[in-house]
């Protein structure tokens, strides 16, 4: 069936789109076929489509370069089964238009049952014994390791986690879900403030309202009250960086002035 053909009503199975100018071909699976192709059909013509390499090939192409097939009926519950093993069969992640060398990657996003997650884990493990890991053998570039480390620079991860291996309460839970509630009634549209302005003279209260006022001992021995310490710093040709670390304890005094 090529595209713009009407869809024949066929509800459970894996379907194929294939290039006939190249060849290469999508696998995917649906609960209904039918309207699964709708779906590719209108995005692709929309140019919005979520695969990103399927769309720019129909882009190049054109649309009748692509045929749309149903390559096996199956029930829903083997559909995950059944594509996997089309895929790994064909590899079309590899030279087609699939971007996942999984199934179920079309299924982000979704709710999955305590079930449905103990299959899926199953068949990954599998497959993984089958197929073996695809980065097996295989190493980080150092600049990569970079990226990495850079990215989890003072990350609590895994067990140096304080909440590593725990849960929340019930109650905790609840009240976590109330706040969220509150918050969200309280942004967009829902905010007093939505649409309108503060006045200047509102700006300047606010402002002079978060500045924190700090206690310093100025190099003539007597106990000084600093507000908007980077103002003060900047007219009293001052480092605040450096006043910064006087309070934090990490240096003894900056030009005379020390911590009280």
């Amino acid at each position: 069936m090529t595209i713009g053909e009407k869809a024949v009503d066929i509800q459970s199975g894996i379907y194929c789109i294939t290039n006939k100018v190249n060849g290469k071909r999508y696998f995917g699976s649906s609960n209904n076929i039918s309207r699964r192709w709708a779906e590719h059909l209108k995005t692709l013509r929309n140019k919005s489509h979520c695969n990103k390499k399927l769309q720019r090939a129909f882009n190049k192409y054109g649309a009748a370069s692509f045929v749309f097939s149903v390559v096996e009926l199956c029930s829903c519950d083997q559909l995950i089964d059944r594509e996997q093993s089309f895929i790994d069969d064909e590899r079309p992640h590899k030279n087609g238009y699939n971007i996942s060398p999984f199934a179920a990657s079309g299924f982000r996003g979704r709710n999955w049952s305590d079930e449905e997650r103990a299959k899926q884990s199953i068949r990954m493990k599998e497959r993984l014994a089958r197929l073996g890991n695809p980065f097996k053998g295989r190493h980080h570039s150092e600049e990569v390791k970079k990226i990495l480390s850079l990215a989890n620079k003072g990350k609590q991860v895994g067990v140096k986690n304080p909440f590593f291996g725990k849960n929340h309460s019930e109650k905790t839970k609840a009240v976590m879900a109330q706040r969220h509630a509150e918050s969200k009634r309280m942004s967009g549209s829902g905010n007093v403030m939505f649409g309108k302005n503060h006045t200047e003279s509102a700006r300047q209260k606010i402002a002079t309202s978060r500045q924190k006022t700090f206690m310093f001992l100025n190099p003539n021995g007597v106990i000084t009250e600093i507000t908007n310490l980077k103002k003060y710093c900047r007219d009293s040709n001052l480092n605040s960086g450096a006043m910064f670390s006087v309070l934090m304890g990490r240096v003894n005094h900056h030009k005379g002035w020390k911590k009280p």
